[in-house]
């Protein structure tokens, strides 16, 4: 069993647009049956076109045309495989909890990116 952080895990010389599904449906293979889910706010990036190799190998996909790699991801991982339900676990952001820190803490600490100042949209 391995922990994998999806969105940190691709290296920059392996980000092709066409390498970074089968990357990820591999690395939730190698963890499963576990799978923990953390949802912010955004869908997420959704590729232009799916490889015939990751078609070949998880047909599926093509059932899923206009899903986010993210939403690829939860399907892979749990939503076809209901066995492996028992062992995830999902965690929503709360859109407002920004909102009710205390003036004196740096909201920019709770942002992805803390370069930009908090404005609802980074998540």
């Amino acid at each position: 069993m391995t922990e994998v952080d999806l969105r940190w895990g691709i290296a920059v010389d392996e980000s092709a647009e066409s390498s970074i599904l089968p990357l990820c449906l591999a690395e939730i293979d190698r963890c499963l049956p576990w799978f923990i889910g953390l949802l912010g706010n955004r869908y997420g990036w959704v590729p232009r076109q799916t490889s015939s190799d990751v078609i070949e190998e998880h047909g599926w996909v093509t059932e899923h045309a206009q899903s986010s790699v993210t939403e690829l991801e939860i399907v892979h991982g749990v939503l076809r495989k209901p066995s492996n339900a028992a062992r995830a676990l999902f965690y929503f952001r709360d859109r407002d909890f920004i909102e009710r820190l205390p003036a004196d803490v740096n909201r920019n600490d709770f942002c992805a990116n803390p370069r930009r100042r908090h404005s609802g949209l980074n998540s």
